[in-house]
């Protein structure tokens, strides 16, 4: 009988050690899709169109910007240090959202 008992216990122990390395990996291939779905929708999101015409427009207003400041040197309107740091701050911007 103390045989059959350590037997049936052992049985017992496996089970309950395979369910907790069962719960372990799915907790963990959860959050691996989790961060692969993430990264999914990231691409997604860049490919779309809506995304891609904003940045269209938001190139348009940035050099729009700078056709500005040009004009404004070249009349020789404002403080031209300041109106140079505002342009090359805006060329960072345009150049950055083209690469």
């Amino acid at each position: 009988m103390q045989s059959e008992k350590k037997f049936v216990g052992a049985w017992w122990m496996w089970i309950l050690l395979l369910t907790m390395l069962s719960g372990i990996m799915l907790g963990v291939l959860n959050m691996a899709g989790s961060i692969g779905k993430t990264v999914v929708e990231r691409v997604v999101f860049e490919q779309s169109f809506q995304y891609s015409e904003g940045m269209k427009q938001r190139a348009a207003t940035l050099e729009a910007n700078i056709a500005e400041i040009d004009m404004l040197i070249a009349t020789g309107q404002g403080n031209q240090e300041q109106l140079l740091a505002q342009k090359s701050v805006l060329r960072v911007q345009l150049n950055s959202m083209r690469q």
